[in-house]
């Protein structure tokens, strides 16, 4: 016995005293764990509720979502390394003062990915089977995952087991990351290095100066660039960065820079995340939460055996050779043969907990506990690993030990339970002599999901019930059968330091999943204003066309295109009353969203629009650059052609681009500021974002109107969606964000032309000179329109006034955005010192000009049909009225294939000038003309109910019936 006992011993001493230090980085490991919280969070889905979809994120290719897809070196594709904003909530958005550095995505990184891919970890068919080049966004959140623990030469020589040792270097200088990752949150202390305190984790995971004040700080100097308030900052940039629209002309070649920086930024903010996750998981390493340092040549073997030998867990595949320990702690003190094959880890299946704020998923510890208050009630995953785990530097009987959870003595009072099972030894230690070893079990108390099961190591039979916790040191096994006080009487073993993996990884995965899920809850939902009309634009205001950006003839340099939107909009954060409910206490959270100032004193609570598109470089104000399908005079149409002589596939940009608004701010109980200067309907900008409207403008969401003056969506946009976008408190987050989207039909045109030089007789298109037997000296000649008007359903939304008239073939066109199938359109004028006139088209939007995907190269428009030099927005639907014989008739659009073209002789194919608004409120000129469907009737071979009476004209035949 003594000579066992010996042999022990001297193992023991062996091992503390080793010189060559092991590497304490576990990077495999922290990828693995993120790799698999991607998997639970909701920036995986696909669905229509998915994080993708309302973020904008679901038409990029999922391999390589942020590469500028018109770019064809793939190595084009970065992130930005800037320095902390002090101004988080200004607009235009806060740019950094000094250089923003672009880094490129590291082999470094891949090679580790591809290792945890040929152990099996990444399934085949999970966007991972080729990771070296791989830049889908789970791998942007491993990379980060993997770079946090970014440190200074020469420890990158000991940092990966792959053969790639160094990333690129920190553009601002090489630092210590690592010494930054420690917590204790039972005494609110970060970790003692060198005579100086390093960052709490949680401050430089979140990028504050204190993570427990009411209402956080950033740190406007703080070393980390890649923190939580990273995170948001880039998110908001990648959602409206446009700083190339601050010079105008806002040319393509500015556009095309922005686009690829808002795609360099989405990557930044996934990379952040990374990071942000790695620092929480850290909360499931007992050491990181009890400040006991495990760094290479600065600690025993013992404290640094943990990590590396999880990473070795996680890093042997199945079928592959098992490579010697490095580790002398492990060969030595636990006589492991160098060739055993450690099990893998646990993953599980833990559920995802949610809180109010970031920092409560590191700790619910409030601001001012000491050690004095009890950690028994909080439900953070630091609290989870502070009161449930033991360490190597912080075993029961160390002196300084100073935590009160796992609590000691180790006995059966503190409710610890011994369990006498087969040391795992590879070897005999003496002949017919088998060792036990002593285990204190001891249930953790976890106060989220008490009800999970965990998994546990076998170190008998039956299984351990409860999770070992320390094991009996050679020392203690001295010191019982010689009574010689001996220390460390106690140890970490190979049962505890795979039940601390087993434990800590299935949560550090949910509570990862939860951390992204929270970053991402914040929704709004859209939709359509009451009238179904989101903007209206006269198609005819002056503009030209500058490589293929629309520009007005002004002078401002402006683009021209649609400078006001109204949408109805509401915060749906949370469930379906709008709230959080906090795992563990169950205490529920409304995420309501509320303006106020910052520290800074700037105003938070900022909502704005966003327009992402694309565009037709093609398009002309003649509209020659369409891709249209022509009618002939026999009423047969053409093949599809672009009149301009674009090809089909040029009539869309391969660049997305967006439109911003000037933002709306709300209140301090989310009201919103009440009607824009000028605004013409009552309730635009009245209600509650959180509520909507009440009294005379009572709806569930409120009707916002956003001002794109200083940033028109272009007339020429395709592939057109419009986002809100909200910055500001979400709940109890101080800087949230939250987005809902809504895909729009891209512009669509409505055209009014005199068309009194004109008529159809007997089945042929006749000039009214050649009209044989006219119905009327009156109405057999060519007059001109006065007071032109139309109609958006009830609603005014084009106007020319008296004294302009409309010569014969002179046309007006408005341009407008819906996202109705159907809508109905209307033109009211006046003959020449006659009667009034009213024709209407109701019928469906058939011309989407959008393809399923950001980046193609196999784009091909829906054709628009063609006629007499203009494109008619509404296919086969509007109605135009001829005369055969005595009788008024309507006709479809066939009329539109006569020639010459539209306009006037000194500008063919250019609409006249409108007064062009829309305000939502029923126009009295519109009711009057356009009465309600049930009135209507149908005549005549139009095929359509026309919702229009027509009154007769001065001097002709009384009509047969009602049309429109």
């Amino acid at each position: 016995m003594r000579t066992y006992i010996k042999q022990l011993a001297v193992a023991f001493f062996l091992a503390l005293g080793a010189s060559r230090a092991a590497t304490a980085f576990e990077t495999e490991t922290h990828g693995l764990i993120t790799y698999n919280a991607y998997l639970r969070s909701t920036i995986a889905g696909e669905g229509p509720a998915s994080t993708r979809r309302a973020f904008g994120l679901d038409r990029l290719p999922l391999e390589h979502p942020f590469a500028p897809g018109w770019f064809t070196v793939q190595s084009e594709t970065g992130y930005f390394d800037n320095t902390p904003v002090a101004q988080p909530y200004a607009y235009p958005p806060a740019y950094p003062s000094v250089t923003t550095f672009v880094r490129l995505p590291q082999r470094y990184e891949a090679c580790q990915m591809e290792t945890l891919q040929n152990v099996g970890w990444f399934g085949t068919g999970d966007g991972l089977d080729n990771v070296s080049a791989d830049l889908s966004i789970q791998n942007w959140l491993i990379r980060g995952a993997i770079r946090e623990d970014d440190v200074r030469d020469p420890f990158y020589s000991q940092k990966s087991s792959c053969e790639v040792r160094l990333p690129d270097t920190d553009p601002h200088g090489n630092i210590m990351r690592v010494f930054n990752h420690f917590y204790d949150p039972v005494h609110d202390a970060s970790l003692a290095h060198g005579g100086a305190f390093e960052s709490k984790s949680v401050d430089w995971a979140l990028g504050v100066l204190d993570s427990f004040a009411a209402v956080p700080v950033y740190d406007a100097t703080r070393r980390n660039h890649f923190s939580y308030a990273d995170v948001r900052h880039n998110m908001w940039l990648a959602l409206t960065d446009q700083r190339g629209a601050a010079t105008l002309p806002y040319t393509s070649a500015a556009r095309t820079a922005d686009a690829k920086n808002r795609l360099f930024r989405w990557a930044t903010a996934f990379r952040s995340v990374g990071d942000v996750v790695h620092l929480l998981q850290d909360g499931a390493q007992p050491q990181h939460v009890r400040a006991d340092a495990h760094a290479p040549y600065v600690t025993s073997q013992a404290q640094q055996v943990y990590e590396y030998y999880t990473n070795r867990r996680v890093t042997i595949a199945p079928n592959a050779s098992v490579p010697g320990y490095e580790n002398s702690y492990l060969a030595g003190f636990f006589r492991l043969d160098e060739r055993v094959r450690p099990p893998p880890p646990e993953l599980g299946a833990y559920p995802t907990p949610m809180f109010s704020t970031p920092v409560r998923f590191f700790t619910t510890r409030q601001q001012g506990e000491g050690p004095e208050v009890s950690t028994l009630s909080r439900h953070g995953l630091m609290d989870y690993t502070n009161r449930g785990f033991f360490t190597a530097g912080t075993l029961p009987d160390l002196s300084g030990n100073g935590f009160p959870q796992p609590p000691i003595p180790i006995d059966e009072s503190q409710g610890y339970v011994k369990s006498n099972a087969p040391c795992r030894l590879s070897v005999p230690i003496a002949d017919r002599l088998t060792a036990r070893c002593a285990h204190w079990t001891r249930t953790v108390l976890d106060t989220v999901a008490p009800g999970y099961v965990d998994e546990l190591p076998a170190v008998g039979a039956p299984p351990l019930a409860a999770p070992p916790l320390v094991t009996e040191s050679a020392l203690g096994l001295v010191q019982d059968i010689l009574g010689t006080p001996m220390a460390p009487r106690y140890a970490i073993g190979l049962e505890e330091l795979e039940t601390m993996g087993n434990l800590g990884i299935p949560r550090a995965i949910a509570y990862s999943a939860g951390m992204i899920d929270f970053l991402f809850r914040g929704r709004m939902t859209l939709s359509a204003p009451p009238d179904g009309l989101y903007g209206v634009l006269d198609q005819g205001t002056p503009h030209t066309v500058l490589d293929g950006v629309p520009i007005l003839n002004d002078g401002s340099d402006r683009t021209f295109g649609f400078t006001a939107i109204r949408v109805r909009a509401r915060n749906s954060t949370g469930d379906e009353n709008g709230r959080l409910t906090e795992s563990g206490s169950g205490r529920v959270v409304p995420q309501t969203m509320k303006g106020g100032v910052d520290d800074n004193g700037h105003a938070t609570g900022m909502l704005v629009a966003i327009a992402r598109y694309h565009r037709n470089p093609c398009y002309r104000n003649d509209l020659s650059g369409e891709y249209v399908a022509s009618l002939n005079p026999d009423f047969t149409s053409q093949d599809p052609f672009v009149p301009s002589g674009c090809q089909p596939e040029q009539t869309r940009s391969n660049v997305p681009e967006i439109s911003v608004s000037k933002p709306v701010y709300i209140d301090a109980y989310g009201g919103l500021p009440g009607p824009l200067p000028g605004a013409t309907n009552p309730c635009a900008n009245v209600g509650n974002i959180n509520t909507g409207a009440a009294g005379d403008c009572e709806h569930d969401s409120a009707l916002l109107e956003f001002d794109f003056g200083d940033d028109p969506i272009p007339v020429n946009a395709t592939d057109l969606f419009l986002q809100v976008a909200y910055r500001g408190q979400l709940g109890e987050e101080h800087d949230g964000i939250a987005v809902g989207a809504l895909d729009l039909v891209e512009p669509q045109y409505f055209t009014s032309w005199n068309h009194t030089d004109w008529y159809l007789y007997e089945d042929q298109w006749l000039r009214p000179e050649n009209v044989p037997d006219p119905p009327g000296p009156e109405v057999a000649e060519a007059v001109a329109l006065e007071d032109l008007s139309i109609c958006f359903g009830h609603q005014l939304i084009g106007h020319l006034p008296l004294p302009a008239q409309l010569a014969p073939a002179e046309f007006a066109r408005v341009a407008f955005l819906t996202d109705r199938e159907e809508v109905q359109l209307g033109t009211v004028a006046k003959f020449a010192g006659g009667s009034t006139v009213a024709r209407a088209a109701a019928g469906p939007i058939t011309f989407p000009r959008q393809w399923s995907e950001e980046y193609t190269n196999s784009f091909v428009s829906t054709p628009w049909y063609y006629g007499r030099g203009t494109t008619l927005g509404l296919d086969l639907t509007l109605y135009y009225q001829y005369f055969t014989g005595s009788w008024w008739l309507f006709n479809f659009a066939e009329a539109a294939a006569l020639t010459p073209p539209l306009g006037s002789a000194s500008a063919p194919g250019i609409p006249r000038a409108l007064t062009a608004s829309f305000s939502g409120l029923p126009h009295p000129l519109c009711e009057t003309h356009f009465a309600e469907q049930s009135a209507a009737k149908t005549d005549g071979p139009s095929r359509r109910t026309l919702p229009t009476v027509i009154p007769q004209r001065a001097g002709g035949p009384e009509p047969e019936g009602s049309g429109g």
